[in-house]
């Protein structure tokens, strides 16, 4: 038996989180029948009562509002950024649900964008080759690829309309190197032109879109794609810093992935690292009180024993006259 009444269309949560799922249900399955996001929390499968913030309706009821729409929705890993978008319409969406201590803000656009991918750095990889930010601002656009982010947001890939997949760094949207064609990637005719494929289409009816078929993970240096053709996975191990240092360009990239999970009034410790042909130098931008970061990399922090909630962390790197930024959020359970 379902914890909330209703159709269990959807659910979805963050791969470093195992506490919390957003759950999209529907009262029925008739084509106008009233589907709306609760939270879940997984350990007592009882729902967790979200007050809305901005942009909110009742409950966590944002825009895609009827069993009919063809809604596909994405999370960062700790489940603190929530996109939406649905193929069944025009346009088709942009929503981002902020979730905080049990309350949520809404951010929506009336426009299309295509996949929506949060990303562990704050903001949204779209497969219009659009980056936005957490007020859904265009904050750059690399032309003629489809983004999606790496885990621990300091890398991306990019996919091109001939399946040419290239590595380029999120802080700075440099290309730094390309890694060949992704597997079964349909080719294009003589006017460049992709034939028809739902996991291509702006309109796609298969939840299987194409984000789902990547996993890369940069800081272990893994890719792992399922082709076109849907029939294996494609494994492959990939040393970031050689790939560089072949390349010939400069470059400076963030090299490591910070816990998300920190204890009140309990050490929280990270070591920032970084790839660059110089050595690299660190600074705090912005972060919680009593937050430090040693120019090595090395950052601390003891959350106060009332702390509770997200908590924003920026840090600069420097090497060689250029600088880039790592962004992240700490979770501090309640």
């Amino acid at each position: 038996m379902m914890p909330i009444p209703g159709t269990l269309v959807t659910m979805v949560m963050g791969r470093s989180r195992g506490d919390l799922a957003m759950l999209r249900m529907s009262v029925g399955t008739g084509a106008l029948d009233s589907a709306q996001e609760y939270a879940l929390d997984t350990g007592s499968l009882t729902e967790i009562p979200f007050k809305m913030g901005k942009g909110g309706c009742n409950g966590l009821r944002a825009y895609h509002i009827s069993f009919r729409d063809f809604v596909h929705q994405r999370a960062d890993a700790m489940l603190t950024s929530f996109a939406e978008w649905e193929t069944s319409g025009s346009p088709n969406g942009v929503m981002e649900m902020l979730l905080g201590d049990k309350s949520a803000d809404i951010h929506y656009e009336h426009d299309t964008k295509g996949i929506l991918i949060p990303g562990d750095d704050g903001r949204i990889y779209c497969s219009n080759g659009q980056i936005l930010d957490r007020d859904l601002a265009v904050k750059s656009t690399i032309q003629g690829q489809r983004l999606i982010p790496a885990f621990g947001g300091m890398l991306m890939l990019g996919l091109a309309p001939d399946g040419a997949m290239t590595v380029f760094s999120s802080a700075t949207t440099r290309p730094l190197t390309k890694i060949g064609i992704f597997p079964g990637f349909p080719k294009m005719d003589a006017y460049g032109n992709v034939p028809d494929n739902d996991r291509l289409s702006a309109w796609n009816t298969n939840r299987f879109q194409l984000d789902k078929q990547v996993m890369f993970d940069a800081v272990a240096g893994r890719l792992m794609l399922i082709p076109m053709t849907l029939d294996r996975i494609v494994r492959s191990t990939i040393n970031v810093k050689q790939l560089l240092d072949d390349s010939g360009v400069d470059y400076l990239v963030p090299a490591s992935a910070p816990g998300v999970l920190a204890s009140r009034g309990k050490p929280y410790l990270y070591h920032a690292k970084a790839l660059s042909k110089t050595p690299a130098t660190f600074a705090l931008e912005a972060g919680p009180e009593g937050m430090k970061v040693a120019s090595d990399g090395s950052l601390t922090w003891t959350p106060a024993k009332d702390a509770a909630g997200k908590y924003q962390v920026v840090m600069s790197i420097t090497a060689g006259g250029e600088t880039c930024l790592q962004s992240f959020e700490v979770f501090v359970a309640p």
